[in-house]
Formats: C-alpha cells, sequence, structure tokens
C-alpha cells in the first residue's frame, strides 16, 4: 500500500516537473495547492484505510507534510505562471523547498512501511 501511496507521489511529482521544463500550467494552481486531488490524499482518507494505521502517529504527520508539500508545489507553479522577473527569481528557491519537502514525505513513508512491517500488519 505505502509503495503505492509512494509511486503515486512520485507520478504527481512529474507531471508538475513537466510544467517546470516546459514553464507552462499542465494543472491548475488551486489543484496543486489543493492535496484531496492526488492519489495519495484520495488513499490516506479513503473508506478502505486501516483504520489501526489511521490512528498511527505517522498517518498525521504524513498528511500534515503532505498539506505543506501541496501549498510549495503550488508556489512553484504560481510563480511559472505568473513568471515576472520577480517570480522568475524566486524560482529556484520555490524549487529547492519543494523537492525537499518531497524528499521528506517520501522518507516519512518510508519510516511509516518500516514501521508497519515490524509491527507485522498482514494486509499492508
Amino acid at each position: 500500500m505505502i509503495d503505492r501511496a509512494i509511486a503515486d507521489h512520485l507520478l504527481w511529482i512529474s507531471t508538475l516537473e513537466q510544467a517546470i521544463e516546459k514553464r507552462t500550467a499542465l494543472m491548475a494552481v488551486n489543484d496543486a495547492e489543493s492535496d484531496i486531488h492526488c492519489a495519495l490524499c484520495r488513499w490516506l482518507y479513503s473508506a478502505d484505510f486501516p483504520e489501526r494505521l489511521r490512528t498511527s502517529p505517522f498517518f498525521v504527520d504524513v498528511c500534515d507534510l503532505h498539506a505543506v508539500f501541496h501549498t510549495k508545489a503550488a508556489g512553484v507553479l504560481a510563480a511559472i505562471i505568473n513568471s515576472n522577473e520577480n517570480d522568475r527569481n524566486s524560482i529556484p528557491e520555490l524549487i529547492r523547498t519543494y523537492l525537499k519537502t518531497s524528499y521528506e514525505l517520501v522518507a516519512l513513508l518510508e519510516n511509516w512501511k518500516d514501521a508497519i512491517a515490524s509491527d507485522f500488519y498482514p494486509e499492508v
């Protein structure tokens, strides 16, 4: 499950990276900012999500960091779309912080996966 969530997150990032490379919007800024539009969030809040994982401390941390990630991703996209002189100068730093947050999110998901494995949740 978590491997799929990570893969979905990385796929979402590839769409944003295409927008960065092409300097164009491949998604609306509001959609990028809202974490409810991506597969990771849909999985976290789905009816099928195991309740014992929802009560894990990792759940809150992942949800919080995921929301931060989307805010940073939207900032990158907005800067690209609104590409004026000030925004162009800020884009490299915006990209760095968005990527750092993404790496932190994937690491947190990996840690959660390891914690699940050590507690042995057979259906996860």
